[in-house]
């Protein structure tokens, strides 16, 4: 698992990637910062993707996990740390038309 870097999530639309990058780099020293846009729409898309020089970069930004950012609580999670999910399985079920 990636422990240098986190994802941001439940950013304000409002704010832009200079916002997001100048209060995150208080956390330690970025080393890649993504920001996505809707490609149809040019907005962003509400969270951003940051990777850190140190671990304590990191969990520097961890610790603004449910703050307030311009009105809305954000999350933040180490990236590798999705969960798991329901998923489809190994495909081996059975169908309407299996018997």
């Amino acid at each position: 698992m990636d422990d240098l870097t986190v994802f941001v999530g439940n950013l304000p639309f409002s704010v832009t990637e200079m916002d997001v990058r100048r209060d995150f780099e208080n956390c330690g020293m970025i080393t890649d910062f993504r920001f996505p846009f809707h490609q149809d729409t040019g907005k962003p898309k509400g969270f951003a993707i940051i990777t850190y020089a140190t671990r304590d970069g990191a969990q520097n930004a961890l610790s603004k996990h449910e703050t307030d950012y311009d009105g809305r609580t954000i999350f933040v999670r180490l990236d590798g740390a999705k969960g798991k999910g329901k998923g489809k399985g190994k495909g081996k079920g059975k169908g309407k038309d299996d018997t």
